[in-house]
């Protein structure tokens, strides 16, 4: 993707599911004190 091609936004309610999927993947909380995996339930709320 280029530079002029990225549109940053806030999140939607819609962006759920592939907000979830992008948390539970590999490396992503590495690091930090959070649970290694989110349901989608918990990034709904």
């Amino acid at each position: 993707m280029r530079p002029e091609n990225l549109v940053i936004r806030a999140v939607e309610a819609a962006d759920a599911e592939g907000l979830t999927h992008l948390q539970n993947m590999p490396g992503f909380r590495f690091g930090t004190l959070r649970i290694p995996f989110q349901r989608l339930e918990t990034t709904r709320k």
